[in-house]
């Protein structure tokens, strides 16, 4: 058998399993999978309630933090935890990676065996996501000017899915017209383009002002989505698009490629 042979077969094969999956997914079956993929989890308590598995139940395992007590396993149907925060795609994408620990830090790189762990700021202290984020000198200067100090011992508690929690629920005290979200958001991301200028570009420097840059930003990324909305709005038009029906005997199931 050559490798064309052999490819083929797969492709073959992986569109036969996906076919039975969605088969069994619109066909109402009752498997526990199914179950799960139908609802969107609004009505499940994510520590009291099985719904990862038959059996599990999260708080009979865990300590539960009280401020995710009331935390919902919303879920969109590719697995991903749906983030519902006004700011652009790219910033989503940014936030999705730190929250799974997918940037580049030191302490990831090390693990390449591409560099050392630590932080070149603090020294001693390993360089992971929540580091660079939250608690690396650099980072903790510009959340001081922005956090309340009764907030700040909440704020610089917890790994990194506990703190992503905190604030994703606007759990610190905000008086601006844009939600603290948002906010949040796009400092986490200025911190990190920050972190990498300094290392790549020689004559960066961070701004004097680091609060008011971020104030900017937020600013013209709400200008921007208002004037997208309204042009949408002028825009808008419907198109119908036809559908083409298949020969007799015949599905088609869009997928990511799983076997291109």
């Amino acid at each position: 058998m050559d490798g064309r042979t052999w490819n083929s077969n797969l492709k073959v094969m992986n569109q036969a399993c996906l076919s039975k999956l969605n088969w069994k997914l619109n066909s109402g079956s009752d498997e526990f999978w199914c179950k799960v993929m139908q609802g969107d989890g609004e009505d499940i308590d994510a520590w009291s309630q099985v719904w990862i598995e038959e059996g599990l139940r999260l708080d009979q395992q865990l300590n539960i933090p009280s401020h995710m007590l009331f935390v919902r396993p919303i879920m969109k149907m590719d697995g991903m935890l749906e983030l519902e925060w006004e700011t652009p795609e790219r910033g989503r994408a940014f936030m999705w990676m730190a929250m799974h620990n997918r940037l580049i830090t030191n302490s990831l790189k090390s693990k390449m065996g591409l560099c050392h762990a630590m932080c070149s700021h603090s020294g001693d202290v390993e360089e992971t996501t929540l580091h660079v984020l939250r608690d690396c000198p650099k980072a903790m200067n510009v959340w001081f000017q922005l956090i309340p100090v009764h907030s700040r011992g909440l704020f610089f508690m917890g790994e990194t899915q506990q703190w992503f929690s905190f604030n994703l629920k606007n759990s610190v005290p905000w008086s601006w017209s844009n939600g603290w979200c948002e906010f949040w958001a796009v400092t986490c991301r200025c911190l990190w383009s920050w972190r990498n200028k300094e290392l790549f570009e020689e004559d960066f420097a961070r701004p004097l002002n680091p609060v008011h840059v971020i104030m900017q930003k937020v600013k013209e990324y709400g200008d921007a989505s208002r004037l997208n909305g309204v042009m949408a709005e002028r825009s808008q038009r419907i198109t119908m698009i036809p559908w083409n029906a298949l020969k007799e005997g015949f599905i088609k199931l869009n997928t990511d490629g799983a076997c291109s």
